[in-house]
Parts: C-alpha cells; sequence; structure tokens
C-alpha cells in the first residue's frame, strides 16, 4: 500500500483543560515538520541525549525534541511518567549524561528546591526546556544559581502543533520575562484582534499560528483553521521586539466592574511567593462587579489571605488582586501533559 506524506497518521489528543479532549489530526508530513524544525531551533546533535519525563500519550512527551533526538541519531531515556522522584531525576541525569530534558514550572520548581540537588553530578545538562505556563522569575534565577552552565528555554505550543511554536531563548530570560518569545522557525505566530487584524504593541488579542506543522482539523469536529492559519483561542499581547506574552485562554478571562483579568498574569505573580507552590485563578459569580477572581493556592508553607494580598499589590492592580483565596496542601488537578484543568478547580472553589 501507496502511503503519501500527507496522509493520515496520527490523532493527538489535546490535554483537555476546559473539558473532554478533542483528537487533533496530524500527517506525516506535520509530524516531520514537528520535528525537523527542533533540530535547528535547539542545537539538537547526534550527541544529544534527551529524558523523556512528561508521559508519551502528551505532545510534549513524544513530540518535543524526543523525536528530533532520534532523528540526529542521538539517545532518548525513557523515565516512569508518574510519580516524579527528583532523587531519581538526579541519578538518571548523573548515570545517562542527560544532556536536555523538558519540565513544566511545577516540577521543575521542585527539582531546583531540592536539598539533595548539589548530591549529583549534572554538569552533562545544556538544557532544560519549560513550558504549559510561565515561569516565575524566582525559578529563572534559581535555574541560572543552581546550573549555571545549563540554558533554561521556555517554551509554548500545542497539540495542534508546532508543539514549540513560540520559545524564549535564555538570553532573553531577563529582559523579557514573562514572555513566551517568538516564533519557532517552522511557524509564522500573529496576535489579531476580532477582526483578524494585528494588534498594536501591549494590546491583548488571539494568538493564530500557519505552519507545514498544523494539524489538519479535529477528528470529528470543525477545525478552527481560517485561510490556513490555526485559532488558538489563547489570548496574548506582543511588544516592540514581537516577544509574546501568553495571557491565558480566552474562555478563562475574567471579566470584574468591566475591567479584563488574564489569570495567568495573576497566578504567575502569586506563584513567585516563597510560600506558594502553584496556584491557579478562575473566575466566580459576584452580584456586585459581574465576576471576581478567586484563587486556589498550594502552599509549602503557612499562609494567609492578608498576607498574600500584601504581596500581591507590589505587583499588581487592585482589580486583579482575586477577592477569594483557598489554601490546600494538595497539588492542583492537572492532565497527563501538566497543564491545570481549570473546569476541577472550580469544582473544588465551589465545594470548599
Amino acid at each position: 500500500m501507496d502511503v503519501s506524506a500527507g496522509d493520515l497518521f496520527l490523532l493527538q489528543y489535546t490535554s483537555g483543560t476546559t473539558g473532554v479532549p478533542k483528537g487533533a489530526m496530524h500527517t506525516h508530513s506535520t509530524v516531520l515538520w514537528n520535528s525537523f524544525h527542533q533540530i535547528v531551533d535547539y542545537g539538537v546533535t547526534a550527541d544529544e541525549v534527551y529524558l523523556v519525563v512528561p508521559a508519551l500519550c502528551w505532545a510534549a512527551g513524544f513530540h518535543d525534541l524526543a523525536l528530533a533526538t532520534l532523528w540526529r541519531g542521538g539517545r532518548v531515556v525513557l523515565s516512569p511518567s508518574t510519580g516524579f522522584d527528583p532523587e531519581r531525576f538526579f541519578a538518571t541525569v548523573a548515570a545517562q549524561r542527560v544532556t536536555s530534558v523538558l519540565l513544566v514550572p511545577t516540577v521543575l520548581k521542585r527539582v531546583l528546591a531540592h536539598p539533595g540537588i548539589g548530591d549529583h553530578d549534572l554538569g552533562s545538562l545544556r538544557l532544560i526546556c519549560s513550558g504549559g505556563e510561565p515561569v516565575p522569575l524566582t525559578t529563572i534565577a534559581d535555574a541560572r544559581r543552581l546550573l549555571p552552565d545549563c540554558a533554561l528555554v521556555q517554551v509554548y505550543g500545542m497539540s495542534e502543533f508546532p508543539t514549540m511554536m513560540l520559545y524564549l531563548d535564555a538570553a532573553y530570560a531577563d529582559a523579557k520575562a514573562g514572555s513566551a518569545g517568538r516564533a519557532c522557525s517552522a511557524a509564522e505566530v500573529r496576535v489579531v484582534d476580532d477582526k483578524g487584524r494585528d494588534t498594536a504593541p501591549g494590546v491583548v488579542g488571539e494568538i493564530i499560528c500557519r505552519s507545514p506543522a498544523t494539524m489538519l482539523g479535529y477528528y470529528g469536529k470543525e477545525a478552527p483553521l481560517e485561510g490556513g492559519w490555526l485559532r488558538t483561542g489563547d489570548l496574548a499581547h506582543v511588544d516592540e521586539g514581537g516577544f509574546v506574552y501568553v495571557s491565558g485562554r480566552s474562555k478563562d478571562m475574567i471579566i470584574t466592574g468591566g475591567l479584563n483579568v488574564y489569570p495567568a498574569e495573576v497566578e504567575r505573580v502569586i506563584a513567585q511567593h516563597p510560600a506558594v507552590l502553584e496556584a491557579a485563578v478562575v473566575g466566580v459569580p459576584d452580584d456586585e462587579w459581574g465576576e471576581i477572581g478567586s484563587a486556589l493556592v498550594v502552599v509549602r508553607d503557612e499562609l494567609t489571605a492578608d498576607e498574600l494580598v500584601r504581596y500581591l499589590k507590589a505587583e499588581l492592580a487592585t482589580f486583579k488582586i482575586p477577592r477569594r483565596f483557598t489554601f490546600t496542601r494538595t497539588p492542583l488537578p492537572r492532565t497527563t501533559s501538566g497543564k491545570v484543568r481549570k473546569f476541577l478547580v472550580r469544582d473544588t472553589l465551589e465545594q470548599g
């Protein structure tokens, strides 16, 4: 049977952060394009030893650097996809001389905060990619201090591909803090208004992408493709240099007193508090304001709402600060890909 590059090859299911996952239809060609650009953008060579930490069923587990490493003749090491243990991670890196890895921000924070990080030889690491949500400034600083010879690259992508649509090189980690970076070499990325026009710097719009790596559509569903452009449903703004700053899903935006609040920005600031491990913010109905922000905050140390509000006032406008806080020691509900399942966060807050 003849097989062509345009034949359907893969149904890559989305994370399902807002509900039921959808099957993104990929061809041999889209998968190859998604892999090949990573060789160039991330300097993958035949000496690469890539450690797969995310589950292979997640787009990033199978399609971020793993296939690119194999194409270049490097080596891929698989680790258990559940029950992440920092000590096991350190031992694997040292024993296998791992050169690159992808760690979501919450896992990266655990790695850098572990007291045993200095007991292992991690000198082989040249590259850590992190994405799925913004990397806190404190985490970037910890990575630079503890792993000075390893570049931390922040990435943004989708199961719809490219899985590393945007990336922020380590050289811009400070100057462009909070940014997801600029388009990869295999994609055009724009931020547009509701009429499809490019937004001015600083103005929030929707991220759209055109790439030979992008899916054909969703299996059995209408595809969010217009003229070859994928509508991501993610909100963002660009700066004068073309760096993209993701605000979050359009469905997650909170309108309080007529003002727009983007949870990703608020979550990023909350997560920088030294007593906080992670946080999720959702909008809840309010008779006076229409909606208000409600935050589920996972803490490592004792923290009160008043203490957190005082901290946030130094970084955020008052209207952006959540009106309700729920503190917990239980990790946030996440998908296999590590993304927060906001609808379950909302259920937790309603029950609590």
